[in-house]
């Protein structure tokens, strides 16, 4: 049946969380966003290797796509004391790339006290799993320096998670911004929740079933 008022958007669904996730995550990224004339593609990264991925086998394809690489907040610090910053190498990379790079003092959503309005945000936001935050913080903190305008459609990419949405400024959060397309999202969650690939298969048989349908597909292809 065929509905005018309906299209079918290409979701990448990851069997994992975090990292593993980046490469595929940035080519679906950028395969969407040239397809829906999106103009800007945010990457939310901790020491600038996502972006250079990008930079070195992925966005040569799509010249007309500008690269926003938004990082940490200044002093973020792993759990083991590290500083979260970029790399010189990257930065220099960036550099080179013209891939403006956007930080802030703190998260959009950076509360820590649980009865706080911020926190109930981010927490909400987590139900979408890990990089979910991540991806839609990232777009916040871009329209908040400048590097995209309030009403613009961006496509935004943490880890696991791209998502097409309307930027808006952290202040203006629930009133106007809209997330329009997931195009990549983890449904297994191996780190927030550490969950297992069998474990879950188990209890929701309909993902085996998903993934054995890609691999004919893939096939027959």
């Amino acid at each position: 049946m065929n509905n005018p008022m309906s299209f079918t958007s290409p979701t990448r669904y990851f069997l994992q969380e975090g990292t593993p996730c980046v490469g595929e995550c940035l080519e679906n990224a950028f395969a969407v966003a040239s397809a829906r004339g999106i103009q800007k593609l945010i990457i939310f990264t901790s020491f600038g290797d996502g972006v250079r991925l990008a930079i070195e086998r992925i966005a040569g394809r799509f010249p007309q796509i500008t690269m926003i690489a938004v990082t940490f907040p200044k002093s973020s610090k792993l759990k083991n004391g590290e500083p979260i910053s970029l790399k010189l190498e990257n930065a220099d990379l960036f550099k080179t790339h013209q891939v403006q790079v956007v930080t802030a003092d703190t998260f959009p959503f950076h509360s820590k006290d649980s009865k706080d309005r911020e926190s109930a945000i981010r927490d909400t936001l987590k139900i979408c799993g890990g990089g979910f935050p991540f991806a839609v913080q990232a777009i916040l903190m871009a329209c908040d320096q400048g590097a995209v305008r309030a009403g613009e459609h961006v496509v935004s990419c943490a880890a696991d998670c791209a998502i097409l949405a309307m930027a808006t400024q952290t202040k203006d959060f629930i009133p106007h911004f809209y997330v329009r397309e997931f195009i990549a999202h983890p449904v297994v969650r191996t780190i927030t929740r550490r969950e297992t690939i069998e474990g879950l298969f188990n209890k929701a048989p309909f993902l085996a079933k998903a993934q054995e349908a890609e691999g004919q597909n893939k096939q027959g292809g």
